[in-house]
């Protein structure tokens, strides 16, 4: 130490005394390394050396003396360690650390390590048992979730539940398993279960369905069966109607009705029926069926045929030929037979050109073999043209405008028969599609050919070619698919040609 002395003029400078400063041994200070240590529940934190988090001004060479942690532990490797927290723990552990610098000085801290929640999937602890149960029931399970926990505590539940075979449902965490009717073996059940945020996959277990003996039972009844008279009715798809038990065949044993003509035609699923001509009304089907395995069982099943108009019967018992050139001989020789299975009133018209000049009416039965005369009267309303005639019952019409049968009237007289020259009328209809009528006159028998050219003097049709008795005829031509347009009828006999245009529209 230096002293500086003075007397107010003048100072000295001494040197004094010296002091000498003896060393002292220094703790070791925490350097605030470790002030955020924080990891997820079920994690492990490496924490390093720990010495690191503390320094000596001494430069003293640091000793770690302990380390523990409450809870949990750590793994050490020589001053370095790795903490690891209790399974399925959150919270904050203390770490206790102890540190020397090898001349008695130590030095002690607690830290805070944070381990932070994490959620945990639910953990199947036991496991889950097989069921049994008999055909043609059900199963309920309700205490499924016995065999789970959560380490959170969190409430479990029952999610994607599924089964191999039958119809599997769920109210809240219960079960129901319905295998298919007459179903037995073995079926799978597959189920999740979840807390709410975490799902554990893949639980499962088998239920076997044991096999019960079964009987043949209707399930689904028959409507009755309507059909239209005259007609069949085929009823299929048997099988489908009832509950064959054990066995997958249904075998149609018998059918048969008490009505009288009804035939039935028995196929493998179905059969066939057809009743009597003519019959309408109602009755019923008995159809026994066993399934193989001595369980029969018969039903009933009702009929009903539905009364169809049938057509009223018109034929000719004799036809005189057309042209006529003598009515009262057309009229004597003319016979019909006239008849209906119904039992209908019908109605008998006679037609000149079109336009109704006599009709009457009869009860007519279903005898088709009485040949009746023409309608009195008719003789006085004949006169020269086409005379048809129609039958009706109301709702069917037969020979509508003559067109199966109708004659042509030359004339009411014999001297009026013959015509005085050869004639070829106007076709009609005309313009026409797809037919028409050629009117045509012969003075006399003769030879002649009627036939049909296009404008490029294409003969199309030949209506007719050899003898002709005198008189007055038609032929009709059909067009059949030639195109439209113009054409011409052309006469031809002893010498004589004439000619008619017509129109083929399309």
């Amino acid at each position: 130490v230096e002293l500086t002395v003075s007397d107010g003029d003048a100072s000295l400078v001494v040197s004094a005394f010296s002091i000498t400063i003896l060393p002292v041994n220094d703790s070791p200070v925490y350097t605030g390394n470790f002030d955020l240590l924080q990891i997820a529940e079920d994690d492990t934190l490496d924490l390093g050396d720990l010495l690191l988090a503390w320094e000596d001004v001494d430069n003293d060479e640091l000793q770690l003396l302990n380390a523990e942690v409450t809870p949990g532990s750590l793994l050490m490797d020589g001053t370095s360690a790795r903490f690891l927290p209790p399974a399925d723990w959150n919270g904050t552990a203390g770490l206790q650390i102890l540190v020397g610098d090898g001349q008695a000085s130590t030095a002690s801290g607690t830290l805070s390590l944070i381990v932070s929640p994490v959620p945990d999937a639910p953990q199947q602890i036991d496991g889950l048992p097989n069921l049994v149960m008999f055909e043609d029931s059900s199963l309920t399970m309700d205490l499924l979730l016995d065999a789970f926990a959560d380490a959170d505590g969190d409430s479990l539940f029952i999610t994607d539940a599924s089964s191999s075979a039958g119809e599997l449902s769920q109210n809240g965490n219960t079960l129901t398993l319905v295998p298919a009717a007459d179903f037995n073996g073995m079926i799978q059940v597959q189920f999740s279960v979840s807390d709410g945020s975490q799902v554990l996959e893949g639980s499962g277990f088998d239920v076997q369905v044991v096999p019960v003996d079964d009987q043949l039972v209707l399930l689904n009844p028959f409507a009755p069966l309507v059909w239209n008279e005259d007609t069949s009715i085929v009823l299929g798809d048997i099988a489908s109607r009832f509950h064959t038990g054990d066995s997958d065949t249904l075998f149609i044993v018998d059918a048969w009705t008490e009505t009288e003509g009804m035939a039935i035609t028995l196929f493998t699923d179905s059969l066939e029926l057809v009743p009597g001509s003519d019959w309408n009304g109602s009755g019923s089907l008995f159809l026994s069926v066993d399934d193989g395995m001595d369980h029969p069982l018969t039903v009933e099943i009702a009929l009903n045929v539905l009364a169809v108009n049938d057509s009223p019967f018109m034929t000719f018992c004799n036809s005189p030929l057309d042209p006529v050139s003598d009515p009262e001989s057309f009229l004597t020789d003319l016979g019909l037979r006239l008849a209906d299975v119904d039992g209908d009133l019908l109605t008998l018209s006679w037609y000149l050109d079109g336009e109704l000049i006599l009709e009457d009416t009869l009860q007519a039965g279903a005898d088709t073999t009485e040949c009746m005369g023409a309608t009195e009267g008719l003789a006085e309303l004949l006169a020269p043209g086409i005379l048809h005639l129609e039958l009706s019952d109301g709702s069917i019409t037969l020979n509508p405008d003559g067109q199966d049968t109708s004659w042509e009237i030359l004339s009411t007289s014999i001297d009026e028969v013959l015509p005085q020259d050869w004639a070829l009328d106007a076709n009609w209809p005309n313009p026409f599609n797809p037919s028409t009528m050629l009117p045509f006159s012969l003075p006399r028998d003769a030879w002649m050919r009627l036939s049909v050219y296009n404008l490029q003097g294409q003969r199309v049709a030949v209506l007719h070619e050899g003898p002709m008795a005198a008189g007055q005829h038609q032929l009709e031509w059909q067009a059949g698919s030639l195109a439209s347009g113009m054409y011409l009828a052309m006469l031809e006999s002893d010498g004589i040609r004439l000619v008619r245009k017509m129109t083929l529209v399309r």
